[in-house]
């Protein structure tokens, strides 16, 4: 078999495939054109709008925000002291480094 040979055959088949796919997508537009039923969607709601007064809202309170990460006060070390003993070869790998 050769490769002009082998590309006649897949395009052939391509061929019969979409061939397929459009009579089969044919009959069924002609099916749904038959059909009465409106293509409409309808949703029933049983919530009423309620209004709500300003006074009924609690105002959020503002977190404070911090100047260092949570990890620093948690025991761990910043970014910044991660570089710095990488340079000094001070790390020790205890468990794999996933990535």
């Amino acid at each position: 078999m050769t490769w002009l040979h082998f590309l006649t055959l897949i395009f052939a088949l391509y061929g019969i495939y979409y061939g397929l796919l459009l009579f089969t997508d044919s009959l069924g537009s002609a099916r749904a054109e038959r059909s009465d039923a409106p293509e409409q969607l309808h949703f029933a709601e049983s919530a009423t709008p309620e209004k709500v007064r300003l006074e009924d809202v609690q105002p959020v309170t503002p977190v404070a925000i911090t100047a260092t990460p949570a990890a620093v006060g948690l025991g761990g070390v910043s970014l910044k002291d991660i570089f710095e003993l990488s340079k000094a070869k001070a790390l020790q790998y205890t468990r794999p480094v996933s990535f």
